[in-house]
């Protein structure tokens, strides 16, 4: 399923790093949204098990939203505004490892077509 980012989502990124995103279309990794506990990308670990850890301290937040891979959402945000792009990379350079997943908000996206 592809997904559009149709308002800003929320998150600890400036809103204009956010507002950027608005128009993205993307795959999901799902076929529905999701609920699960999710970690601040700008406080996370940078490992899988210090993210784990932080978890099971419970200091995740529980969300609803699409996941997505982080690094294509990345190099769509490259596309759309480089300065963005860089300001993820800088600030959360964990995002673009592979296999590292983001979750956008169900709020902020709509569906657009199954694949």
């Amino acid at each position: 399923m592809y997904i559009e980012v149709v308002s800003t989502p929320p998150g600890h990124a400036p809103e204009w790093v956010r507002d950027a995103m608005i128009g993205i279309q993307i795959k999901s990794a799902h076929d529905q949204t999701v609920t699960m506990p999710t970690i601040n990308s700008a406080n996370a670990p940078k490992t899988r098990l210090g993210q784990w850890l932080y978890i099971l301290q419970g200091k995740a937040e529980m969300r609803t939203g699409y996941v997505v891979h982080a690094n294509e959402l990345l190099g769509l945000l490259l596309i759309k505004s480089q300065a963005a792009a860089e300001w993820c990379l800088e600030n959360t350079p964990h995002m673009a490892k592979e296999g590292q997943m983001f979750m956008l908000d169900q709020s902020c996206c709509r569906k657009v077509y199954a694949h």
